[in-house]
């Protein structure tokens, strides 16, 4: 097992108390999660933290209007999890 990323938790976990306080806006999860998604790099110890980050990410997006930018996170948690419903439905709607 590879060593823990530096400090990817703090953003990740602040990402998620954001996203619980629904008076918050929206963009700091963003940031949280691309923050936690550039600590976590490559290190697949960390996938289901990925796919939660990127998750998030691909819904923002599509929320945001912002097609291109959601197929990019939706690509990326394809390639974590092929069969990922999340990412396979965004992609569908996208087409």
């Amino acid at each position: 097992m590879e060593s823990q990323p530096t400090k990817y938790q703090g953003p990740f976990y602040r990402a998620q108390l954001w996203i619980l306080n629904s008076s918050q806006p929206e963009e700091k999860p963003r940031e949280y999660y691309a923050k936690a998604l550039e600590l976590i790099g490559n290190n697949s110890d960390y996938d289901s933290q990925k796919k939660v980050a990127l998750r998030y990410l691909a819904f923002y997006y599509l929320k945001k209007n912002e097609d291109a930018t959601c197929l990019k996170y939706v690509d990326q948690l394809l390639k974590l999890d092929p069969k990922d419903a999340f990412a396979l439905k965004l992609k569908s709607v996208l087409k």
